[in-house]
């Protein structure tokens, strides 16, 4: 009894005479790891999926046109010999055709079953509309070969007895427009991110309904050859606007599968800072002169660091005019009141000599400044930083003219 060969690792090697063991009679590229998957037969290149839909409409017009080479030649038919390229008569190339397009379609909505059932986010389970699109477009496949629609029809007027004779076409185009219908949003709502597919399901749901108003007799007869045309053409380019349609939605899933499509990622928005209050200075006139005052403070720095402090406190007080500009309250007190009054000239009594200012005196200032500024809380037309700044000039002025 012979046994049956399992594979394993040290395959490659031939057994010894007379030993017995697995024999591998096929090449390595038989295993599972080295064949073509599914998604491998979708074409990914934008060149070979429109040569496939131009392949598609090549072959449609081919049909179509020796249909009409052979209805407008002189060669009789009376025995039905030439009813292949009668796309009017059943089994003909137009309905093997729209079978394989069909079969192709089923075949590539199982592919996109086989991709979909991997998405992490369906937690609802949508992927499983491909099953069913898959089943739809068997059951179109064997209908296009064999005419199903036409004994559903029958058999359906023959139990109701509706509609009379003549109108059973109502029948499947009922159940096909309820079927196409439910199935139809529900794959537009599956190909909606992608653009193109979801356009060519839409040019695909206007061409069904086109052939199936030629096919009941909407439209007005124009002759046997042209009517046949009509209908044939309208029905086959619809199978082949499906299967595009499908075609372009499977290169798309698996673009998506790999991580190739583009995708835009927008930022999250940051919250804005709550702007601060900018404290803005109503008095036109002070902060037209602390502009003034910090240009005369730059450079004046340099020379005020040059000069020695004892300097600065041995020149008289009577040589400052500038300090009675800036104080209006010490140029408001009378003459008698200063250290030179009761002086004449030519006396030999010497004036006294100003008090000079220390800098405990100026941080005591200072800290009189600060209390009187916490204490004017009725005064905001300007900041405390503004008002310190300005006297801090009106001291320095002082200085420089002492």
């Amino acid at each position: 009894m012979d046994e049956i060969a399992s594979p394993t690792e040290t395959t490659d090697t031939i057994p010894l005479e007379g030993a017995k063991g697995p024999v591998r009679a096929y090449a390595p590229a038989v295993l599972e790891d080295r064949q073509l998957r599914t998604s491998d037969f979708v074409p990914r290149r934008p060149a070979i999926v429109t040569m496939a839909i131009l392949l598609l409409l090549t072959a449609v017009a081919a049909v179509e046109t020796l249909h009409i080479f052979v209805a407008t030649s002189p060669l009789a038919d009376p025995a039905g010999k030439l009813s292949a390229v009668n796309l009017a008569a059943r089994g003909s190339l137009g309905s093997w055709l729209s079978s394989m397009t069909l079969g192709a379609a089923a075949a590539g909505a199982m592919a996109i079953f086989s991709i979909r059932v991997h998405r992490v986010d369906d937690y609802k389970g949508r992927y499983r509309v491909w099953l069913w699109t898959a089943g739809v477009m068997l059951l179109g496949s064997i209908d296009s070969a064999t005419g199903l629609r036409d004994c559903f029809a029958y058999a359906m007027t023959s139990l109701v007895g509706w509609p009379p004779e003549g109108s059973t076409q109502l029948w499947w185009l009922m159940a096909y427009s309820a079927i196409t219908l439910t199935l139809g949003v529900r794959l537009s709502l599956e190909m909606w991110p992608s653009l193109v597919s979801f356009s060519g399901l839409a040019v695909t749901s206007l061409l069904y309904v086109a052939a199936a108003l030629a096919a009941v007799g909407v439209y007005p007869e124009s002759g046997p050859l042209l009517d046949s045309v009509v209908s044939s053409s309208l029905a086959m380019v619809a199978h082949a606007s499906l299967l595009s349609t499908l075609l372009l939605f499977a290169r798309h899933v698996c673009l998506d599968a790999e991580g190739r499509l583009m995708v835009s990622v927008q930022k999250e928005k940051k919250p804005r800072a709550k702007r601060k209050p900018k404290l803005s200075v109503v008095d036109g006139e002070e902060k037209a002169e602390s502009t003034k005052s910090r240009k005369a403070d730059a450079e004046s720095d340099d020379d005020e660091d040059e000069k020695p402090a004892a300097e600065t406190k041995k020149q008289p007080a009577a040589t400052a005019p500038a300090a009675k500009s800036t104080a209006p309250a010490a140029a408001a007190k009378p003459a008698g009141s200063g250290p030179l009054a009761g002086l004449k000239f030519g006396s030999s009594a010497a004036p006294a000599k100003p008090a000079a200012i220390t800098s405990a005196a100026a941080a005591t200032d200072d800290d009189d400044d600060l209390d009187d500024e916490d204490a004017d809380d009725g005064d905001r037309s300007m900041s405390r930083a503004e008002r310190k700044r300005l006297k801090k000039m009106a001291r320095q002025q002082q200085r420089r003219a002492a």
